[in-house]
C-alpha cells in the first residue's frame, strides 16, 4: 500500500507543511578499492509540524567484491540501500 504524500527537496520550496519530513546527515563515508564502504548517517523522520518524530542511526559496512570500481560502486549502493530501507521503515511506522 502506498501513502500519498507530498514532497518537496528543500523546504525553502514548500509552499506548505510536507506531509512527511526527512533529515539525513552523512557523518561518514570512506571507501576503499578492493576493500569496503563504511556509511554512517544519522536521520529523523517527522509528520506534518513534527507532532510525531522518530529518529535513528545507520551504520553500514559492504564489502566490495572484487579489486575494480565496479565492486565499489556497488558496495556504496548496498551501503545506501541500507540507509533507505532503515528510513522507509521509520515512515511505515507512521500508518
Amino acid at each position: 500500500r502506498r501513502i500519498p504524500v507530498r514532497a518537496y527537496a528543500h523546504p525553502a520550496v514548500a509552499p506548505r507543511v510536507p506531509d512527511i519530513g526527512v533529515s539525513i546527515t552523512v557523518q561518514q563515508l570512506q571507501a576503499r578499492k578492493g576493500a569496503d564502504v563504511r556509511l554512517l548517517a544519522v536521520w529523523t523522520v517527522w509528520k506534518g509540524s513534527r507532532e510525531n518524530v522518530r529518529s535513528g542511526r545507520t551504520e553500514a559496512v559492504v564489502a566490495a567484491r572484487g579489486g575494480g570500481y565496479e565492486g565499489l560502486a556497488a558496495a556504496h549502493t548496498s551501503a545506501f540501500v541500507q540507509l533507505a530501507e532503515n528510513v522507509a521503515a521509520a515512515v511505515r511506522g507512521f500508518e
